[in-house]
């Protein structure tokens, strides 16, 4: 399993959020601990144009819409899961 860690940013932005969408939000997270950095569409996709090297988008549908944060994968050994931002589509 990869080490999964998130910014103050985005535990206070989960606290605000409905117990089914934390619920999603965790399940999907245990996906990504599972499988990064395989991890690819629906869940993880490359953000173009980032001047992050390994710069990823992490998506969850919630009731038909995407819920996106950004991720930062750090291949040696680990993954550090960085919200960068959150954004609802």
């Amino acid at each position: 399993m990869w080490d999964v860690e998130t910014t103050d940013t985005f535990d206070a932005w989960f606290e605000l959020q409905s117990r089914a969408l934390k619920e999603d939000m965790l399940a999907t997270m245990l996906i990504l601990s599972e499988f990064a950095p395989q991890l690819g569409r629906p869940y993880v996709d490359t953000v173009k144009d980032s001047t992050f090297q390994n710069m990823k988008e992490f998506r969850v549908q919630h009731h038909g819409l995407p819920i996106r944060a950004f991720l930062h994968l750090i291949l040696c050994g680990k993954l550090s899961f960085y919200v960068r931002a959150i954004r609802m589509a």
